[in-house]
C-alpha cells in the first residue's frame, strides 16, 4: 500500500512535500496503533478439539496474533499447525476441568514450547501445582522456571487481561465438591476505526487534520469541501464476548445455574456474546433442563456444541500420507478406516441449517473480526476433500510429479505380483496371525506424519499385546479400525507392555486404561517400569481411583509362572522381559507364540548382546532406529541405536526379519539409509498404520526404492546435513545450516569443548556462542576465517 502511495505523490509533483507529511503521520498513528492497541482484525474462535473420541474438547480464541487455549487433550499439538495456527503465539492455557481428557496432552504441549523457544507460558486452573508435578513427573526439562501456575483458588481476582483480551474464569463446584469445572467469559475490547490510506490521498486531507479525523470529527478543507470521518476510516467495532462452559452431567447443570458469579456474568455481557461453547455430553445438552441455560442467552448468539456425537476426522495429513503409501503396497498400507466429511457435507450441516446450535467439526472457526467475514468458516477445511486428498497424494508441491514416480510404481507392482505368486506357489494359504500394525514410529514428540511409540501386536483373532503407548495411541487404534470396531479392539487387547518411563512411550496409557475398561468392564494387565507404577498411584490419590481398572506388574520382576492364565488368554508361551541400556528400567521384550513364532521388540535402546542373546533365531526383530549413520556419537549420549547398528543387531541375532522404528522427528518421512543397504532384502522401515504379518514381511525391502523416490526432496534435506561430518567424535543435533560470504553457521545445541570440524570436506575450527547477537560483538579480523560458529538452539 505504500509503494502505491509514493506513486500517487510523484505523480503530483506539488503535492509531494504535503503529501510525505501526511504519509509521515498516518506511519506514527500506524506504529502508535500497533503499540498501544493491541486488537487486530484477525479475531477468531478455532475448534481444535470438537469433543470426539478421537480429539478431546479444545478450543482457541485468536487475537491480535496471539493464541489462548483453552483445554490440551492428546494429539492437540498434531493438529494446531494444520490449520496454519502456531503454537509460539500461546502463552496462556485456560484448563476448564482437571479431567484428564481436558489436560492429557499438556506435557507434549509444553515440551513443545520449551524445544521451541517459547519464553513465558502460563497454566490457568485450580490446583494447577498439583497438575504441574503430576504432568511433570517423568521430565526434569519442564522443572523449570519457564511455566507461571496460576490456581483460581488461591487468589481473589480471577481476571487476566494482557490488552488483548480480558477473561474472567468462574468456578464452579458440585454440590458435594467432588466435581469442579470453569466457565470464561472472554471479552474482545472494542476496536477503534483505522485510517483508509488511499482515501486521505485521493481526498487531499492536509497533514493538520487528521488528528481530528481519527477523533472521529468532521473537517472541512481550504477549497470548502466537508470531510465526514466515516469516508476515512473504517467503522469501529464494539467490544465482543466469548463464553466456554463446561458441563459433564444433568445434575452438575443445577450448579451453573444457581451460580451468582456465573448469573452476574452472564447477565452483564447478555448484549455482547457473539457464540457459546458448550462441552457438554449429548444426552445433557438435549435435555429440556439444559435448554433453560441456553435460553438464557440472546436469540442472536450462536452455540457451538463439542461432545461424542461429533466426527471423529480430524489429521488430513495422515490421510494424504496413508494414500501416498497406499499407492505402493495396499496390503501392507491400507487406507485409515476414519470416515472423512466432504466439505459439501459439512457446509450443509453448518450453514444450511437454520439453527443457532451447532455440532462442530474439528478445524471449524467462528469468525469474530472483521464484521464481513463475521460467522462460520470453512476456510481451515478446504482440505477436508476425499478427492483433494488422493489427487494431491503423489504430488510434490515444490517439484510437481515427482520424477520418475510413475516408472518405480510400475516396476514395483511386476515385482509384488511375482512375489505373490511365487508364495502362493510354496506356501498356499497365508498365515495372519501374528499381526503387527505400527500406530506410532517416531519419538520424543510427534510430527504430522508419524506419532509417538506405539505398537499393536495381534497374537491371534481374540487377542492382542500393545507395545508401549505413547500420547494419543487411543486416537490411532480409533483411526486406523473405525468407531465400529472399538468394542472388538479393546476386548482383544488383554495386556500393555511398558518397555521404560520416557513419556513418548506411555503417555497414552491412563486413557487407554480408561477406554478398556469403558468398552469391556474390566480390568487391563499392564507391565510397566516401577516408577510409572508410581505415577499411576499419584493419579488415583490426587485425580481419579481408576485402580480397579487395571492390574500392574512391574518389568523389573516379569516372571511368567505369575501370569500363566494372562499367557493362555494371549495363546504365548512366554514373555520375557530384557534389561537394555536406556535409561533406568529400560527392557526390551521376546515373545513367544503357541505356534512358536518369536518376535522380539528393543524398545528403545543402544545396541544389547543380552538382547541379541536372548532373541537369537527370531522370526522378527522390531528395533529402534533413532538416529542416521552421521550420528553415532549423538546416539551414544542419548542411548539410542542408529539404522545401520539396528540392522546389524538383527543380523548378529539372525533374525528372520528387522524393522526399524523410533525414528527422530527429522526423519519424518524417511530415514535416511546407508547407500550399501540399498539392495538388501532383510529389513524394513516402519510407518504409522502399516500392518504386517509374518509371510508379508518380504514385501518392505520392495518398496525401499519407491520410498526414496516419493520422498526425493526430503531425503536430498537430509543429505545435505549430513555432509557436516563430526571429526572430534562429538555428537551434535543440527536444525540448519547457513553460508554467508565465507562463514558457516550452523544452528544446534553442542558441547562447549573446543573442535574441529568438516564441512563437505573443508576442516574448520568450531567457536561456540548462546545467540546471532553475541557475533556482532566479536572482532572478526582476529578469527579464523572461514569458521564453524555454533548458535546455541
Amino acid at each position: 500500500m505504500y509503494a502505491k502511495v509514493f506513486r500517487k505523490s510523484f505523480q503530483f509533483k506539488p503535492l509531494l512535500r504535503r503529501d510525505l507529511n501526511v504519509l509521515q503521520t498516518i506511519c506514527r498513528h500506524k506504529s502508535r496503533s500497533r503499540s498501544d492497541d493491541k486488537t487486530t482484525a484477525a479475531t477468531a474462535l478455532h475448534v481444535l478439539g470438537n469433543g470426539s473420541e478421537a480429539n478431546a474438547s479444545s478450543v482457541c480464541l485468536s487475537v491480535d496474533h496471539k493464541l489462548y487455549l483453552f483445554n490440551c487433550g492428546e494429539g492437540l499439538q498434531r493438529l494446531v499447525p494444520q490449520y496454519n495456527l502456531k503454537l509460539t503465539k500461546c502463552q496462556n492455557l485456560f484448563i476448564t476441568s482437571n479431567n484428564w481428557s481436558r489436560v492429557s496432552g499438556i506435557s507434549g504441549l509444553l515440551l513443545t514450547q520449551l524445544d521451541s523457544g517459547v519464553k513465558h507460558f502460563s497454566i490457568h486452573s485450580i490446583d494447577s501445582e498439583k497438575l504441574f508435578d503430576f504432568i511433570s513427573f517423568f521430565d526434569h526439562k519442564l522443572d523449570t522456571n519457564l511455566f507461571k501456575l496460576i490456581d483460581y483458588r488461591l487468589q481473589d481476582m480471577k481476571l487476566f487481561n494482557d490488552k488483548s483480551v480480558k477473561i474472567n474464569a468462574v468456578i464452579i463446584d458440585s454440590d458435594d465438591k467432588n466435581v469442579t469445572t470453569i466457565a470464561y467469559f472472554c471479552n474482545i475490547g472494542a476496536k477503534s476505526g483505522q485510517l483508509l490510506l488511499d482515501k486521505c490521498f485521493h481526498l487531499n486531507i492536509p497533514r493538520h487534520l487528521l488528528p481530528k479525523l481519527l477523533s472521529r470529527e468532521s473537517v472541512v478543507l481550504e477549497n470548502g469541501v466537508r470531510i465526514d470521518c466515516s469516508q476515512v476510516l473504517t467503522p469501529e467495532e464494539p467490544e465482543q464476548c466469548v463464553v466456554i462452559i463446561d458441563c459433564p452431567s444433568e445434575q452438575f447443570l443445577s450448579c451453573i445455574l444457581q451460580n451468582k458469579e456465573f448469573t452476574h456474568n452472564l447477565h452483564n455481557n447478555k448484549h455482547l456474546i457473539e457464540c457459546v461453547v458448550h462441552m457438554t455430553p449429548e444426552c445433557v445438552i438435549t435435555s429440556s433442563a439444559y435448554q433453560l441455560l441456553i435460553r438464557e442467552f440472546s436469540d442472536e448468539t450462536k452455540h457451538l456444541v463439542l461432545n461424542e456425537e461429533n466426527p471423529n476426522f480430524g489429521l488430513f495429513s495422515l490421510h494424504r500420507t496413508q494414500y501416498q503409501l497406499n499407492s505402493l503396497d495396499t496390503k501392507v498400507f491400507p487406507l485409515i478406516n476414519e470416515r472423512i466429511e466432504t466439505k459439501k457435507e459439512i457446509k450443509y450441516k453448518l450453514l444450511n441449517e437454520n439453527r443457532n446450535l451447532i455440532e462442530c467439526q474439528t478445524g471449524l472457526q467462528y469468525v469474530l473480526r472483521p464484521p464481513i467475514e463475521k460467522g462460520l468458516s470453512l476456510k481451515s477445511l478446504e482440505l477436508v476433500n476425499l478427492k483433494f486428498l488422493k489427487e494431491d497424494a503423489l504430488k510434490d508441491h515444490e517439484l510437481g510429479e515427482r520424477e520418475g514416480l510413475e516408472e518405480c510404481i510400475r516396476e514395483l507392482k511386476v515385482k509384488q505380483h511375482l512375489l505373490e505368486k511365487s508364495q502362493n506357489q510354496v506356501n498356499g494359504n497365508e498365515d495372519n496371525y501374528p499381526e503387527i500394525v505400527f500406530l506410532g514410529t517416531t519419538s520424543a514428540q510427534p510430527t504430522a506424519n508419524r506419532n509417538v511409540s506405539s505398537i499393536l501386536v495381534n497374537i491371534s483373532k481374540e487377542s492382542a499385546l500393545l507395545l508401549d503407548c505413547g500420547e494419543d495411541t487411543s486416537g490411532q487404534l480409533l483411526r486406523f479400525y473405525g468407531s465400529t470396531h472399538m468394542q472388538t479392539i479393546y476386548a482383544n487387547m488383554k495386556a500393555i507392555f511398558v518397555s521404560h518411563m520416557h513419556t513418548d512411550h506411555h503417555m497414552g496409557l491412563i486413557r487407554l486404561i480408561k477406554n478398556h475398561y469403558k468398552y469391556t468392564n474390566q480390568s487391563i494387565v499392564v507391565f510397566i517400569p516401577p516408577l510409572v507404577i508410581v505415577w499411576l498411584r499419584r493419579y488415583n490419590q490426587q485425580f481419579e481411583d481408576i485402580s480397579s481398572q487395571y492390574v500392574s506388574y512391574s518389568t523389573t520382576k516379569l516372571k511368567n509362572i505369575e501370569i500363566n492364565q494372562l499367557l493362555k488368554e494371549l495363546r504365548l508361551k512366554a514373555v520375557e522381559a530384557i534389561p537394555v541400556i536406556h535409561c533406568l528400567d529400560s527392557f526390551g521384550v521376546v515373545l513367544e507364540t503357541e505356534d512358536n513364532k518369536k518376535i522380539v521388540y528393543s524398545g528403545d535402546a543402544e545396541p544389547s548382546d543380552q538382547l541379541i542373546e536372548r532373541g537369537r533365531n527370531c522370526h522378527l526383530l522390531i528395533h529402534e532406529a533413532t538416529q542416521d549413520d552421521s550420528l553415532v556419537p549423538l546416539a551414544r549420549d542419548q542411548f539410542h541405536s542408529t539404522v545401520s547398528e539396528a540392522i546389524q543387531v538383527g543380523r548378529k541375532m539372525n533374525a528372520n526379519f528387522t524393522i526399524l522404528t523410533h525414528f527422530s522427528t527429522r526423519y519424518a518421512k524417511m530415514p535416511l539409509i546407508p547407500d550399501i543397504e540399498h539392495n538388501s532384502h532383510d529389513f524394513g522401515i516402519a510407518y504409522d498404520f502399516m500392518r504386517v504379518t509374518i509371510p508379508s514381511l518380504n514385501r518392505l525391502p520392495l518398496l525401499l526404492s519407491p520410498l526414496r523416490c516419493l520422498y526425493s526432496s526430503h531425503l536430498l534435506k537430509l543429505k545435505n546435513l549430513m555432509n557436516i561430518n563430526i571429526m572430534s567424535g562429538c555428537g551434535v543435533p543440527i536444525d540448519g545450516v547457513f553460508v554467508f560470504k565465507g562463514w558457516v553457521y550452523i544452528r544446534g545445541a553442542v558441547s562447549t569443548a573446543n573442535h574441529w570440524y568438516s564441512v563437505n570436506g573443508l576442516s574448520f575450527p568450531k567457536i561456540s556462542c548462546t545467540s546471532s547477537q553475541e557475533i556482532n560483538s566479536w572482532d572478526m579480523k582476529v578469527l579464523p576465517k572461514p569458521l564453524v560458529l555454533f548458535l546455541f538452539g
